[in-house]
């Protein structure tokens, strides 16, 4: 089978090597089952490389239409759908089999992100452009049934299905619920020694509320209060615009080191290991990869109660509190009740194993592709 990766919001490059990296894991998936994959990536500038072993085009998304010729492929696997590719849909009659990936950016109302809302021409044209991606989306699915009939559409949770069908006011006919994988070989589950047990630490963009850093740093603080804190030992990864400002309250802390900086995803695991709790609040996620990441490498994991996180750590595989009030009580519970934050820990790692296990992932993807093709 020929695919045409489509990759609308970037791929990995030898000068970008974070943009959707898990677009690119699934791409070398595709490709060790024997599939023929180009990858279509959306960039200002005609470029074409290739990446660890995938052919790679960039071209602004004016050029999708040379690229389809040129590839000739059985089927097109889509990520982050925006209204030029519903445009070129539409316009060329495409109606070959296609795989599309929802995974929030292309759906979702504005009303989602109240929580980053300010009154700035950002905000207000995020609101427009959010807007006017809806309507397109409703109009082509009353109008254009031609270009989606061969269509299957794959969310990677129940709550990202729900919120969408709501948000976009239509259902979607041939759909299925595959989570993004986990790369069990690369997030291994190790045992660990009671000296990192209370070690704990964060890994975020500090770039969005989304993110809920403000909870962890303020969760810390709340907790220097508690006479268990000096047990604790806090390491913060993270670059963005609210890094400073947020992380002043706590960098006075003996016991908190502060990391101003990306953490590039190979060294994640070796970070995880010197660690025993992962802190991983969010405001909105439609899985929480990085929270599975830190499962699957055996982390006693504290998440937020919304969204989709319940549908990855169900009740005993971790611990889930909303506000930095909970979010400290759990901390302190964990260092009173250390069996069961390791019980819950290796229930989260085998959880997370079953669920999104790599190999398996990518056979489901797979099943759903052919399944078109048929």
């Amino acid at each position: 089978m020929k695919i045409l990766i489509c990759a609308l919001n970037g791929y990995p490059s030898p000068n970008d090597i974070y943009s959707s990296g898990f677009i690119h894991q699934r791409v070398l998936g595709y490709q060790k089952a024997g599939h023929e994959c180009v990858v279509f990536s959306v960039k200002h500038e005609n470029n074409g490389y290739e990446y660890d072993g995938v052919k790679v085009y960039q071209r602004t998304m004016a050029g999708l239409a040379d690229i389809y010729k040129l590839v000739k492929p059985d089927i097109l696997f889509t990520h982050f759908v925006n209204r030029h590719y519903v445009n070129w849909l539409e316009e060329n009659s495409i109606t070959i089999p296609q795989v599309i990936w929802i995974h929030g950016f292309e759906a979702l109302s504005w009303k989602r992100r109240l929580f980053s809302f300010s009154f700035s021409k950002e905000f207000i044209k995020f609101i427009l452009a959010n807007t006017k991606k809806r309507w397109i989306w409703r109009k082509s699915w009353k109008n254009r049934k031609d270009v989606w009939k061969n269509a299957s559409f794959i969310f990677v949770s129940q709550w990202m299905k729900k919120i969408a069908e709501a948000d976009l006011g239509f259902r979607f006919s041939r759909s299925s619920i595959i989570p993004n994988p986990i790369n069990h070989e690369h997030f291994k589950f190790t045992e660990y020694d009671e000296s990192r047990r209370l070690k704990a630490v964060m890994i975020r963009s500090f770039d969005s509320r989304k993110y809920a850093t403000d909870i962890a740093i303020d969760a810390i603080k709340i907790l220097s209060r508690s006479p268990v804190f000096d047990q604790f030992q806090f390491s913060i990864y993270g670059k963005g615009k609210l890094f400073d400002k947020q992380t002043e309250k706590i960098k006075g802390f003996p016991n908190v080191s502060l990391h101003n900086h990306f953490v590039d995803q190979k060294n994640i695991p070796e970070i995880h290991q010197q660690h025993g709790i992962l802190l991983c609040p969010t405001r909105q996620d439609a899985q929480g990869v990085t929270m599975c990441e830190g499962m699957s490498s055996g982390l006693i994991t504290i998440a937020s109660n919304n969204t989709a996180i319940p549908e990855y750590m169900p009740d005993g595989c971790g611990y889930r509190g909303n506000t930095p009030g909970e979010v400290a009580e759990i901390l302190e519970h964990i260092a009173s009740h250390p069996e069961e934050a390791l019980l819950f820990a290796k229930q989260g790692s085998d959880f997370i194993l079953n669920k999104c296990h790599y190999d398996r992932i990518i056979e489901k993807e797979l099943e759903v592709a052919k399944g078109l093709s048929d």
